[in-house]
């Protein structure tokens, strides 16, 4: 019993509110099966007006409320195990572009262009910590590696 608790416990605020509003219409007479109990003395209502219909709308009434308050602590989310949730993600988006062009072979640094380019890759990875990343490359046209993801592995394995 220690470990239940509320994701979303702010949603039990509501609950007085449903049960103001369920009296308040309770009052007023909405959803009464017979619009006639305002016009008739209550002393004559229940000889007039004896067909049941009174009590299934009472029913019906006790069952939108219980229906209201296990529908609002369901949005207070218990729960019996506790995850941590992220206050707030990295925003910082990068999108690293590859090119793949017949350029890149050439000998001008060594070993190549392309090489030089990927280990370039590897260290961005490395050393980036937060945020997500995606991989493009690109030739005659672009394809998308890799998504947006969090984790560099997937990337750096393609």
């Amino acid at each position: 019993m220690s470990e239940f608790h509320l994701i979303r416990p702010a949603w039990l605020l509501a609950i007085p509110f449903a049960i103001a509003l369920w009296w308040w219409l309770r009052q007023r007479g909405v959803g009464a099966a017979s619009p006639w109990h305002r016009w008739v003395d209550p002393a004559l209502h229940a000889i007039m007006i004896s067909d049941g219909r009174e009590r299934r709308g009472g029913i019906v009434q006790w069952f939108a409320l219980a229906s209201a308050i296990i529908g609002l602590v369901a949005l207070a989310g218990p729960s019996w195990e506790r995850v941590s949730l992220p206050v707030q993600r990295g925003s910082d988006a990068l999108v690293i572009a590859l090119d793949l062009s017949r350029s890149m072979d050439a000998t001008d640094i060594a070993p190549s262009r392309l090489i030089r380019a990927r280990l370039k890759l590897l260290d961005v990875l490395a050393e980036r910590k937060d945020g997500d990343t995606a991989l493009l490359v690109f030739s005659a046209n672009a394809l998308v590696v890799t998504p947006f993801t969090s984790d560099g592995a997937p990337i750096a394995s393609l």
